[in-house]
């Protein structure tokens, strides 16, 4: 759950619906997506993705993307991150992608 107020996103198991962690990102959240064990948070405000390992709940890095982001969406290891200009990012990677040939792998989760 993005919470815009407050510049964090609130991680609730499906399992018993509890709160799992809190988590602090960019300004203005407003949009996640959840793939290969990463949550990717779009941050309006601050013209970021911040990424938040699945597993810890940690931040794992944050990644400036184009003016005003305002959605994510996963498939084939990519982010795509809507924006005025559509930036992909790769799902295995916490940078932009490139070519198909250029997009590093995340390691599996053991």
């Amino acid at each position: 759950v993005v919470n815009q107020g407050s510049n964090t996103v609130t991680i609730i198991s499906t399992k018993n619906y509890n709160v799992v962690a809190t988590v602090p990102v960019g300004t203005s959240p407003c949009a996640v997506a959840f793939g290969n064990n990463r949550f990717t948070v779009v941050n309006r405000g601050s013209n970021d993705v911040t990424f938040i390992d699945g597993i810890s709940f940690t931040v794992m890095k944050t990644l400036a993307v184009g003016t005003t982001p305002v959605a994510v969406a996963f498939g084939n290891d990519h982010f795509v991150v809507g924006a005025p200009e559509i930036m992909p990012v790769s799902g295995s990677s916490t940078k932009p992608a490139g070519s198909a040939g250029e997009t590093e792998k995340f390691s599996k989760p053991p």
